[in-house]
């Protein structure tokens, strides 16, 4: 059977398909590949794995946030025996009760973690990866910041379940 865009098989009848066939061939982009824009700019994601990278800096505050259990983060980078430092927002008295959680997850797993306490977690992630490590790491976090921030580090953004990495366009 052939699907889209062939015959008479396309999702909307009441749309022209010549008009579906227009927005194939301008919008279609490669399959492994996705593209986004925002107020932080235009970056092209591609998917990775964590496992491509020998050291990671992760921003707790962002992946804790996309859990339902905050300590699943901190149980499952301990089992899987992955080397990572955990960067953790204290720059605001607001964030200290949630750091304070934090650090004792990652002492009781224990995991390395760092205070930020001048900068947003992402950007600090961004800065230590680029001293300690450079090329062959990865600083992972939901926010775009850290990808404008980078220039050696890859930087691996989690969304729509899957790691995908990072570039500015």
């Amino acid at each position: 059977m052939q699907g889209f865009p062939y015959r008479d098989n396309y999702p909307c009848k009441s749309i022209p398909v010549s008009l579906y066939l227009h927005w194939f061939d301008v919008w279609r982009t490669p399959p492994s590949n996705m593209r986004r824009r925002n107020r932080k700019g235009r970056f092209v994601l591609s998917p990775d794995s964590l496992a491509h990278y020998r050291r990671l800096y992760v921003d707790v505050f962002s992946m804790a946030a996309s859990l339902a259990q905050p300590e699943e983060l901190f149980a499952s980078a301990a089992e899987a025996g992955l080397s990572a430092v955990f960067v953790i927002d204290a720059w605001h008295e607001n964030h200290l009760p949630l750091a304070g959680r934090y650090l004792d997850l990652c002492r009781r797993y224990g995991l390395d973690c760092r205070l930020s306490e001048q900068k947003p977690a992402e950007v600090y992630a961004v800065e230590l990866c680029e001293a300690e490590c450079g090329a062959g790491c990865a600083v992972v976090a939901r926010d775009y910041d850290a990808v404008k921030a980078a220039e050696r580090c890859a930087v691996l953004i989690f969304q729509k379940g899957r790691f995908w990495r990072a570039e500015m366009r």
